[in-house]
Parts: structure tokens; C-alpha cells; sequence
């Protein structure tokens, strides 16, 4: 770049240290000599189920959208059990018991996605009780 400068400033030092400070001025603003990392939009404030408690095994699990997201995952007792762009997740056929869902998403920046290594504000516990299991039930 300094052949460059002094050729276009016939060598004038003033003019060259002018020329560099506006080509410099100019990558920042571009982002060129570095670039900052993309805030991350507001967590997740809403993740529920209905019905909750389930009768029957199946319910489903609902999130607010988070604004920029590319994707949600949803994680079940802490493994993945949803991974996709919609607002829902179906479930059916669980057995008995208390089953704990989390919820993180993923943003593009730069061409790059991002994703949180762990929920955000965004978690609920289903209870499953079916009626054929239920102590005390005279069906």
C-alpha cells in the first residue's frame, strides 16, 4: 500500500499520511480490520405445554419466536429431541413420568450460525400420568 500511496501523493508525506488515514477510515467502517460480534437477540421468555399434566402420553410444547432466529432446539431430560424452525413440538407416546424440556436457538451473523450452548429463561416440566396406570382408577 505505501507504493501505492506514494505514487498517488508524488511522494509528499503530508498527503500519503492523509491518503492512509482515509483508506484505514474506510476498512473500519466497512469492517474490515476487524469485525465485532453480533448481539444475540432476547432470550426465549415463553416455553409451555398442553396439556400438562397429559393423560394420555401426548401434549404439546409451545415458544415465544425469538426475532432473528434461524432455528430453535429443544431438549428433553437435557438430550436433543427437537431441532427445526417452527414455534411447536408434538409429542406422544411417553410413558409415566416427569419429563423436563429446555429450549435454546440459533441466530446467523456473518454468515455464520450461532447458537446458545444452553437455554435461556426457557424451561417447564410435563407430568405423565395415563389412566390405564393410574393407582386407584376402576376402569
Amino acid at each position: 500500500m505505501n507504493g501505492f500511496l506514494r505514487n498517488v501523493t508524488n511522494g509528499r508525506p503530508a498527503a500519503a499520511s492523509r491518503w492512509q488515514r482515509i483508506a484505514q477510515a474506510s476498512l473500519i467502517s466497512l469492517g474490515l480490520l476487524g469485525c465485532a460480534a453480533p448481539m444475540m437477540p432476547a432470550g426465549i421468555s415463553t416455553l409451555t405445554a398442553q396439556p400438562n399434566p397429559s393423560a394420555d402420553g401426548a401434549y404439546t410444547l409451545y415458544w415465544s419466536q425469538v426475532a432473528g432466529a434461524t432455528k430453535y432446539r429443544l431438549f428433553e431430560d437435557g438430550e436433543l429431541a427437537f431441532e427445526g424452525a417452527g414455534a411447536s413440538h408434538a409429542v406422544t407416546g411417553q410413558s409415566d413420568g416427569a419429563y423436563t424440556y429446555s429450549l435454546t436457538y440459533c441466530v446467523e451473523a456473518f454468515g455464520i450460525e450461532a447458537c446458545n450452548l444452553r437455554p435461556l429463561q426457557a424451561e417447564v416440566t410435563v407430568v405423565v400420568r395415563n389412566r390405564d396406570s393410574a393407582s386407584g382408577s376402576p376402569e
